[in-house]
């Protein structure tokens, strides 16, 4: 917008580009950027796609060229966000297409009426018939939006940019952790804003008053919404009153429980996690926690061993695990598990700390110190190391 001005040059043109770049060093929603300033060229200043092309192809070019940086960010890192997105992240592409369907309309609704708010809906997805009516809502929504693009431009900025924004996340690429998030619709809300405020002005002269109206309600709901966040607890009920089928919200709301110290509704919410999604190993492990907190290491045991058995490479599955057979007398046992834990996390601070134990019984006291001094390090205030250490005469690290 500022390269257009007279006299501007193309100084700006290029920290656009160089922003754009950075952009897309930063978040991946920035590969919509380029496709945007297209769009706005259309709309507002060249009139067509083919005139924006024709009077400014170069820019266009380095614009798109940002993408390849995006791209070879993307495969430096395995090219799966860490393996919770693509087409290998554990969610069909055609389950996944039908579920964004429902999320989309689910969006448009909650930007009308924003309630139930909920924070995580977990993985789920959705088969044909739940997707047949918000598919084909969506699909009318997407011609209307086309159809303005082409007859009124200005107008249909506004609806095309709100598919374009949501096109990363809820189209065809799976987001194997959210299937359906709230936080998407952030940035394509502005379109739905504006869209509305065009639409109320051209219905009454009284738009502003309506909308100003409109927001005192709207800020109410946003300072309630906002006071859950204080309360974790209160946070995790309603989203497991919003969402019950989530079986990580019940995960989340049995933490807050056990943190508050509601033992016995804390076990219940593992439980009912592990009945929602079983074998799911972080339900195993919260429910043989809660159950080794309660003295109970006999039958916290074989939940240990079935979430080792789904993840044998997690060292705190196998540091709960040892805690277990510690508790039943088997040490040599959990000495083997506390190792192999370290192999996997050098610096786990149980782990460290209980292979300091062993070596002290086997009179290799600079080793268990070395131990001792690690798990002191990576946990400040972890007190039996520290006490250990000063017992041995040492001083605890810092």
């Amino acid at each position: 917008m500022r390269s257009l001005e007279p006299g501007a040059g193309r100084g700006w043109r290029a920290v656009s580009v160089a922003a754009c770049a950075a952009g897309m060093a930063s978040k991946e929603i920035v590969v919509t950027a380029p496709l945007a300033v297209l769009l706005y060229d259309h709309a507002f200043v060249a009139g067509t796609f083919a005139a924006a092309w024709r009077e400014r192809r170069g820019y266009y070019l380095a614009l798109a060229a940002t993408w390849l940086l995006l791209a070879a960010l993307v495969l430096s890192h395995g090219g799966s966000r860490g393996g919770t997105s693509g087409f290998g992240a554990g969610v069909g592409v055609g389950a996944y297409l039908l579920t964004q369907a429902q999320a989309v309309a689910l969006y448009l609704k909650l930007a009308c009426w924003p309630r139930p708010l909920v924070l995580d809906y977990g993985t789920a997805t959705v088969g044909w018939r739940e997707a047949a009516l918000p598919g084909l809502l969506v699909l009318a929504l997407l011609a209307v939006a086309v159809v303005a693009l082409v007859r009124w431009p200005r107008r249909g900025f506004a609806g095309a940019m709100f598919f374009v924004l949501l096109a990363p996340s809820s189209s065809l690429v799976p987001l194997a952790t959210q299937t359906i998030a709230e936080h998407r619709m952030y940035l394509p809300l502005a379109c739905v804003v504006v869209l509305a405020a065009l639409a109320l002005r051209a219905w009454t002269r009284h738009a502003a008053w309506i909308l100003c109206a409109l927001a005192g309600p709207l800020a109410a709901a946003t300072v309630a919404r906002n006071a859950l966040y204080r309360d974790p607890l209160a946070l995790w009920r309603q989203t497991v009153a919003a969402a019950p089928a989530n079986p990580r919200a019940r995960i989340h709301l049995g933490n807050a429980e056990l943190a508050a110290g509601h033992v016995a509704d804390a076990t219940a919410e593992f439980r009912r996690a592990l009945e929602l999604q079983p074998g799911y190993p972080v339900a195993q492990l919260n429910l043989g926690s809660v159950l080794l907190l309660q003295h109970r290491p006999r039958e916290a045991l074989p939940f240990f061993a079935a979430a080792l058995e789904r993840q044998p490479g997690s060292a705190p599955i196998r540091v709960s695990y040892a805690s277990a057979l510690s508790a039943l007398g088997r040490e040599a046992e959990a000495a083997e598990q506390y190792r192999l834990a370290l192999r996997l996390e050098p610096d786990l601070p149980e782990a460290n700390y209980h292979v300091a134990l062993t070596l002290l019984d086997a009179r290799r006291v600079p080793e268990a110190i070395a131990h001792l001094e690690r798990a002191a390090r990576a946990r400040p205030g972890y007190a039996e190391p520290r006490q250990l250490l000063e017992r041995l005469g040492r001083i605890p690290p810092p």
